[in-house]
């Protein structure tokens, strides 16, 4: 009985530091939001010194949905705006589970976008960004190459690491990022009441969602780099 109270005890104080230790957390985060500090974490994950000489021989899109999904078009898409393509560029499309004939059957989503069915690779072996890179690298030669590469904002440190550590072609990202309009659009003239802040109705709520994001980022990091992925 003794041991039984003496184990509980441990487990309500362990419990207890825990809720403690989790407040602090979301305090933080709560109030990280009001400053710029989420923003350039946030960016900071996009930031890479390479540039692209000449025109891309291959043009890479990560994800980790399916296709179609509002992220895999919307990556389909920026291929699409895409300058440093010639006709005979090729289009690797590494998403998870991929059914060809599914691609087969929206060619003319393809063709709507400049895309010829000729030009496309399915990678579908991949579950995460390094078991993607090294079937691409498995199944393509990149060697002495420009490659694009199409990922999440966030993700573009992580993943150049992953191609560049494996291939020495030369790698350029391009990423997928929203891009934010004027907020005198959203704001009536002369609105001075403090119910109507921008700040706190998108800012806020923006950089609550670049924080999660960022943190999420570093895990991955940390972790890929523990694994030597990168």
């Amino acid at each position: 009985m003794q041991n039984i109270r003496k184990y509980g005890f441990f487990l309500v104080t362990g419990i207890r530091w825990f809720l403690y230790l989790l407040a602090c957390v979301f305090i933080l985060f709560l109030s990280l939001a009001f400053t710029d500090i989420p923003y350039y974490w946030y960016h900071g994950y996009a930031e890479d010194n390479h540039s692209l000489v000449g025109e891309a021989d291959f043009i890479i899109v990560m994800s980790g949905n399916d296709f179609p999904s509002s992220d895999a078009l919307e990556k389909i898409y920026l291929v699409s705006k895409i300058k440093q393509k010639r006709a005979d560029t090729k289009l690797i499309l590494a998403f998870p589970s991929l059914d060809e004939n599914l691609i087969m059957q929206d060619s003319v989503l393809f063709k709507n976008f400049g895309i010829a069915n000729s030009n496309l690779i399915i990678s579908a072996k991949g579950y995460n960004t390094v078991t993607q890179v090294e079937s691409i690298i498995s199944e393509n030669d990149l060697s002495n190459t420009n490659v694009i590469v199409v990922c999440n904002y966030e993700q573009t440190l992580r993943t150049l690491a992953c191609f560049r550590k494996r291939s020495r072609a030369n790698f350029f990202a391009v990423h997928n990022i929203e891009k934010p309009f004027s907020p005198e659009l959203l704001s009536p003239e002369q609105n001075n009441s403090p119910f109507y802040s921008l700040q706190i109705r998108y800012n806020f709520w923006n950089y609550l969602i670049y924080q999660i994001k960022a943190m999420r980022e570093y895990i991955a990091i940390q972790y890929y780099s523990y694994k030597n992925w990168i």
